[in-house]
């Protein structure tokens, strides 16, 4: 019985009795008799759907007008209740006043299912989102010449305005003073592209969206275990758009938000890596460089004595591992070349270290590439492992 159809045609039915102009009292009772019969029938579907073990049809009752259907109120206003025999119309409220208790009582067992809820919108979520698509955001990206964190608050900003706008809050609870002026007008004004949606009711919507989310650094984050109830209990009432619309704003908020972690990991790293080249040169300025604080003038003067042993310039990419791997120098191939020709050497060298050399050295020596204490295992030439012993033994190692 799909969204308990039946409760849609008693709403039918004592429209149409009130908008009928009869005194017959033989009609209204016949009237009566007819509504109480599905009533009586409403109300065992309802007792049943208490007693399910299968949530999932307890979601029935989730009609478009849910508000109205369990206040009495709603039920007892038509003039039929005057009309009937008074005996009749007795029992006929009673049974509406049952209807309603019903009504509620399957409400709180369906919210209260918090995994349940959270369940049903997960399965949502992946039919809509089964298909492949490329996200309004993805285009958006493809079209910046610079991705920022800063323009990234700014796209969530503008996705969640763009999507309090479309409605889905819109059965929420009306805010009330207090929750209206949390909301920092101000901040909005700096931070959303477009100034003109800043109005009255959608600051409303805003003050709403504040009892799901939360901002934690960069990122706006919806709480949805907080929401899901809401979206559960109403998510009848929106339309395939709305639906579609929430889960595509899930998705970019989703890849926004990694994004925005890589960037700050980014920062983060050219930070440190600033801070190392920052104390890389406070060594050179003290004369040493690497963590193990090797002597610069120590390095001269083991070049200038393995001379012999080089077999040309590319011999250098052993000089540059030896310091890589035993000293921790951490340095640019081009950093190191600038390092090697500005030496206080004392002796006129045989082979120099001009721009290029390193990497040159790796490309025709792949070797390189692996730490100087596993070169044995690799049966490298002769002349690579006598230059590594030589420039060791210099370098007391």
């Amino acid at each position: 019985m799909a969204k308990l159809s039946q409760l849609l045609m008693l709403e039918h039915m004592l429209n149409t009795c009130d908008n009928m102009d009869t005194k017959d009292t033989w009609v209204i009772e016949y009237q009566g008799k007819s509504i109480q019969q599905l009533v009586d029938s409403i109300n065992m579907t309802l007792v049943r759907q208490l007693n399910s073990k299968t949530r999932l049809s307890c979601r029935n009752v989730l009609v478009a007008n849910f508000e109205t259907m369990t206040k009495t109120a709603h039920w007892l206003k038509y003039k039929l209740f005057v009309d009937l025999p008074k005996a009749m119309g007795k029992a006929l409220r009673e049974k509406i006043v049952q209807m309603v208790d019903l009504l509620k009582a399957l409400m709180v067992k369906i919210i209260d299912v918090d995994e349940f809820a959270g369940e049903f919108l997960e399965r949502l979520k992946n039919r809509y989102l089964k298909k492949k698509y490329t996200s309004d955001y993805e285009l958006w990206k493809s079209r910046q010449s610079k991705i920022t964190v800063k323009r990234l608050v700014r796209y969530q900003v503008d996705l969640t305005a763009e999507m309090l706008s479309g409605g889905i809050l819109k059965y929420a609870e009306v805010p009330n003073g207090e929750e209206i002026q949390g909301v920092d007008k101000e901040k909005l004004a700096l931070t959303m592209t477009d100034k003109n949606k800043i109005t009255e009711s959608f600051i409303d919507e805003c003050a709403k969206l504040r009892r799901y989310s939360h901002w934690e650094g960069d990122r706006f984050v919806i709480d949805y275990h907080l929401l899901r109830k809401y979206l559960y209990c109403i998510f009848g009432k929106l339309t395939s758009e709305h639906h579609i619309k929430m889960f595509e704003y899930d998705v970019q908020m989703k890849q926004i938000h990694e994004d925005i972690e890589r960037l700050r990991k980014e920062e983060g790293n050219t930070e440190e890596m600033m801070e190392e080249r920052k104390e890389g040169n406070e060594g050179i300025k003290n004369g040493t460089i690497g963590r193990k604080k090797l002597s610069l003038q120590k390095l001269a003067c083991a070049i200038e004595n393995c001379q012999k042993y080089f077999w040309g310039n590319s011999s250098y990419g052993v000089v540059f591992c030896v310091c890589r791997d035993d000293y921790e120098v951490d340095m640019s191939q081009t950093d190191f070349e600038r390092l090697i020709e500005g030496l206080p050497y004392k002796k006129k060298r045989d082979h120099t270290c001009p721009t290029g050399t390193i990497a040159n050295a790796f490309s025709n020596n792949p070797i390189f590439s692996e730490d100087v204490s596993k070169w044995e295992d690799y049966n490298p030439m002769k002349r690579i492992i006598k230059l590594l012993n030589e420039l060791r033994n210099e370098l007391k190692l």
